[in-house]
């Protein structure tokens, strides 16, 4: 019983953090931009994908060599 009342506490508080996000806005140069446009992706995607490459050679190097 308190597992699941602890659970439910904690699906609660992540509901809630979803709606604490603030609104963007309007965009005050009256330009009709797609949301998301300015938001500048690139060096952390491949910053993220390379710490993944990273992890997944040294897990592969790791199993490897406790084979042998």
């Amino acid at each position: 019983m308190k597992k699941q009342i602890l659970i439910l506490i904690l699906f609660l508080f992540l509901c809630l953090l979803t709606f604490s996000q603030p609104d963007p806005g309007g965009n005050p140069s009256g330009e009709q931009n797609p949301i998301g446009s300015g938001v500048p992706l690139d060096g952390g995607l491949i910053a993220l994908f390379a710490a993944g490459a990273a992890y997944g050679t040294k897990k592969l190097y790791k199993k490897r060599n406790d084979k042998k």
